[in-house]
């Protein structure tokens, strides 16, 4: 649950580009570069992580101290929300498959298999629920 507000947080942050001066400024960079590029499939975090001058390991010990999380985890974790405000703001209009590699995961059953392991649903099953919920509200013309 920690994890969760943590990863919160830190994307509100990130997203109005406020400054969190416990953050180290490696990692503050290197979440700069996360939330520009996670939605690109080919997006390969090693080139930011010799940017900050630390060594990988030493970096994944400062970036999960900060978020709670390994750097990989904290891009699927994005991308995940990424792809359930796809499937939110597209109802039926987008597969589960378009919405994972508009996420920028290349392959929609890895995508399918972190989704149900992080929301406990599986994304179909999210995305039936979404419609549900939306075919309900009056707002829905």
């Amino acid at each position: 649950m920690m994890s969760s507000v943590n990863h919160l947080m830190l994307e509100i942050l990130m997203s109005s580009n406020l400054r969190n001066t416990d953050i180290n400024p490696a990692v503050s960079s290197v979440l700069e570069d996360i939330n520009e590029h996670f939605t690109d499939c080919t997006y390969d975090i090693s080139p930011a992580i010799e940017q900050t001058g630390y060594s990988k390991n030493h970096f994944r010990k400062l970036f999960h101290d900060a978020v709670g999380c390994s750097p990989i985890e904290f891009i699927n974790n994005r991308r995940i929300e990424f792809a359930k405000r796809l499937l939110w703001e597209k109802q039926g209009d987008i597969s589960i498959k378009d919405a994972a590699l508009q996420s920028g995961f290349t392959d929609a059953y890895y995508f399918s298999r972190l989704f149900k392991k992080r929301e406990n649903i599986s994304p179909s099953e999210y995305q039936k629920k979404v419609m549900q919920t939306s075919n309900a509200s009056p707002q829905k013309q």
